[in-house]
């Protein structure tokens, strides 16, 4: 795994230059690692590719292609639609998982020109749990990057954030697409989000299959569950309290489980009763 830093920064005209890892089996990075490819002008960001059987992003690690051009001066006001400035893309291609845990996150980020695209290829499963993938554009009329992710199995939870926002220009697109018969999953306090303040918001579209679940639903029965089948009457009423009574109960003084018999409790009138027949 990964224990500190591999990056490229370029400041001027020039364009970023390319990075590639490939690990024949597992990458980790894990305590604030990072592997980030950069500009600060007009120059174009550097490629990220990252190939793996499986990948680990862990304990606020990241993954990052930016642009830090922090006014449109700098841009030699060259037309936004064009490539000035434009952060680099990244590609994550992972044979079985990508696990993106604690606040780690993969990122593509501008100040002001184009945010560049995040692409994810995943053989089985990509999970993200309290992290963050992220296209989006500080300021400026800059356009939000593009977010596409291809797994059998998608999950965000714990506040996970998948978002390809813009300030002035158009939000980027989100787009989940679920291989075969997979599944995707999204906790109710994650985000999914390509929206922007002043411009067009992006597309969102979460491409899986339907499942049904009509045939393994089972009807509940109509009548109310009769409690007094499930009591038996304790020896000592039938005995007027001359014989002593043992019960076989579960750890704890409860029953083995909800539906076995529960031992019906009796109080005797006289305290003095109760101590002859513990």
């Amino acid at each position: 795994g990964f224990q500190d830093a591999l990056g490229n920064i370029i400041v001027g005209t020039g364009q970023g230059g390319k990075i590639t890892v490939t690990a024949t089996d597992k990458a980790s990075l894990s305590g604030y690692s990072q592997i980030t490819t950069s500009t600060k002008g007009i120059g174009m960001g550097g490629e990220l590719t990252i190939k793996a059987k499986e990948i680990n992003l862990l304990d606020k690690s990241t993954i990052s292609a930016s642009s830090s051009s922090k006014n449109l001066n700098e841009l030699l006001n060259q037309d936004l639609n064009s490539k000035a400035g434009k952060s680099g893309n990244i590609f994550i291609i992972v044979d079985d998982t990508l696990q993106i845990n604690n606040d780690s996150r993969i990122t593509v980020h501008t100040e002001q020109a184009n945010a560049g695209d995040i692409t994810i290829n995943a053989g089985c499963l990509v999970h993200l749990r309290e992290s963050e993938l992220n296209t989006s554009v500080a300021g400026g009329k800059g356009n939000g990057g593009n977010i596409f992710i291809y797994p059998v199995f998608a999950v965000l939870d714990g506040a996970s954030k998948v978002i390809a926002q813009a300030e002035k220009g158009n939000g980027g697109n989100i787009i989940i697409g679920i291989v075969g018969n997979g599944a995707y999953f999204k906790s109710p306090d994650s985000i999914v989000d390509a929206s922007s303040g002043f411009g067009d918001d992006g597309l969102v579209r979460i491409d899986a299959p339907d499942t049904d679940i009509s045939g393994s639903i089972s009807t509940l029965p109509a009548s109310f569950l009769d409690a007094s089948s499930m009591l038996s009457e304790r020896c000592v009423t039938r005995t007027a309290g001359e014989l002593s009574t043992f019960n076989i109960v579960g750890h704890g003084g409860m029953p083995l489980c909800p539906d076995t018999l529960w031992p019906a409790f009796y109080l005797l009138d006289n305290p003095k009763d109760q101590q002859k027949n513990p």
